[in-house]
């Protein structure tokens, strides 16, 4: 499968992403299905933390969040690619094969998130950022409300920090040309 550019239009600006289908093909070919669904276009960064942001297919005007597929296996013991600053990531449960349309940007080192971490077997990297570390920037750095009682649609915040504005928002994932 190869590498495969992409980009990640938000209303904060464009992020240009490369996809490591040779080592995680399950993940990038998870991920590319949904982003030629338009699963993610309309939706929100709905977890904005100090070390990740991370979207899934939260309808900013509903909070509720859109049904997925199947969840697919966890791919980090195998690809063995390491949760580094601006690496995209597959969110999961606590079962290692749950991941479905969560991912994430780390916005710093999460070596603890690693195939051979603290939460081994990890969260499969599947991705890198080429262009827009600002924008990813800018987006972890979103003004956020106090968390609102707990839901699913809001259960994205961290560790009892504030939930997300609701206002960063995914505009379409599209394979480069």
């Amino acid at each position: 499968m190869g590498e495969i550019n992409a980009t990640i239009d938000t209303n904060k600006g464009a992020i240009k992403i490369v996809l490591y289908g040779d080592r995680s093909p399950i993940t990038v070919c998870n991920f590319l299905r949904y982003a030629e669904e338009t699963f993610y276009d309309g939706t929100v960064w709905h977890r904005i933390c100090a070390h990740v942001i991370q979207a899934g297919g939260v309808d900013p005007y509903t909070q509720e969040q859109k049904p997925g597929h199947e969840p697919i296996k966890n791919e980090a013991p195998t690809s063995q690619l390491r949760n580094y600053k601006y690496t995209l990531g597959m969110a999961r449960n606590n079962a290692p094969d749950s991941a479905t349309t969560h991912f994430f940007i780390n916005v710093k080192d999460n070596n603890y998130l690693d195939f051979d971490g603290q939460y081994a077997p990890g969260y499969a990297v599947f991705g890198n950022v080429t262009a827009g570390q600002s924008v990813v920037d800018e987006i972890a750095r979103t003004q956020t409300i106090p968390d609102p009682p707990a839901t699913p649609a809001t259960s994205g915040s961290c560790n009892g920090r504030p939930a997300p504005n609701m206002e960063t928002t995914i505009r379409g994932i599209k394979v480069d040309a």
